[in-house]
Formats: C-alpha cells, sequence, structure tokens
C-alpha cells in the first residue's frame, strides 16, 4: 500500500469522526441566537432607563450647589449688618426667583423684570448663569414665623426661632412632567431636604 499524504489522512479521518461530534461543531442554533438577542435587548433597555433617571437625579446638583452659595452669602451678609437677607419680599415672600413657575429649560439668574431682584442683588451672590431651579430666601428675627414648606409631602418641623434665621428652598421641574423637585435648607442645621429628587 502506497504512503498517504497528510490531506489524505485528515480527510479520511473525518469521515470516520461520528455524526454527533460534527454536528456539535456546526454553531449556534436559532433559538439559542434569539435568546441572546433578546437578553440583550433587555439589559440595553434597563440601561438606558438607569441612566435616564441618573442624568434627571443629578440635575438637583444645581439646586444643592446654589443653597450652599446662598449659605456662605447669608453668613457674609450676617457679619456687616446683623442679620440674616430677607431676599423674598413680593407675594407675602411666596415669589419664587427668578421665575414664579420653573420650566424643564434653563433661564437666565439675573431678571430685572422680577419684584425681588433688588433685594436678590444685595445679597451678592457671584451667580452669572442660567438655572433650571426657582428660589425662595426668607429670613426674620426672634419670634418672627418661619415659613411653612407645605409643598413638602412630610414638611420638616423648625424649633420656635430664638435667633435671626433664614430658610432656603428651590424648586425645579427637571424631566418637564409637572412634578417639583423640592430643596429646603436653614440657618439652624446644615441639613439639606429633599422631596422628590429626580422628577
Amino acid at each position: 500500500m502506497p504512503p498517504i499524504s497528510y490531506i489524505e489522512f485528515k480527510l479520511i479521518a473525518s469521515r470516520r469522526t461520528p455524526a454527533s461530534v460534527r454536528r456539535g461543531s456546526q454553531g449556534f442554533s436559532l433559538v439559542e441566537l434569539l435568546a441572546v438577542v433578546v437578553i440583550s435587548g433587555l439589559l440595553a433597555v434597563a440601561g438606558v432607563a438607569m441612566f435616564r433617571r441618573h442624568i434627571i437625579a443629578s440635575r438637583g446638583s444645581e439646586a444643592t450647589a446654589f443653597m450652599e452659595g446662598i449659605r456662605a452669602a447669608q453668613h457674609m451678609y450676617m457679619s456687616e449688618n446683623h442679620s440674616y437677607l430677607n431676599a423674598s419680599l413680593a407675594n407675602g415672600g411666596s415669589m419664587w426667583y427668578p421665575q414664579q413657575t420653573p420650566v424643564k429649560q434653563r433661564t437666565a439668574w439675573a431678571n430685572p423684570a422680577h419684584p425681588d431682584f433688588v433685594q436678590w442683588q444685595q445679597l451678592g451672590l457671584p451667580l452669572n448663569k442660567a438655572v433650571m431651579f426657582s428660589y425662595l430666601l426668607n429670613a426674620g428675627g426672634p419670634g418672627v414665623t418661619m415659613p411653612n414648606l407645605s409643598a413638602f409631602r412630610s414638611p420638616p418641623v423648625f424649633p420656635v426661632p430664638q435667633l435671626d434665621w433664614y430658610v432656603v428652598q428651590a424648586r425645579g421641574d427637571t424631566d418637564g412632567d409637572g412634578v417639583f423637585a423640592l430643596y429646603a435648607t436653614t440657618s439652624f442645621t446644615g441639613e439639606i431636604y429633599v422631596e422628590n429628587d429626580g422628577d
């Protein structure tokens, strides 16, 4: 018998391989491919939804940063004037600045048409950009009633003020659904109260 070449040997060997072994090396079945596609699609949808929610919630960082800026400006104002500035006077102290009803789009911080514009300018905030939230800044002395945070479902309870005080509130509609994200802080604590963050 003459010697066989390497290629002929491989051909003979492949014919002797059982059919079950050869079938396993043909690739994925249609059912397996469809399962992978469906699982990948579900993961992509969940990932996009989580990413969108994270982006919307991160917009609240504007409110917390502004509130810290207002807090610092109030302490500087107190050191020079021996009282906190009550910047929200219009409509009984309940007219939000820079716009009464915030919307999803940003608006300029400086709003000369607003009745409280001069008061906010006295605070000396170094702000020169568009904002998504609107703010209230109420202040008073001992015995003056603090504003009611009635917009909160569970409003924080404050003690009867024995010293000068201020309350800063922020609200914004970060995703345009008509539900306001609410933030509040006071001179009593460094805490920031948050409700509907990401709405």
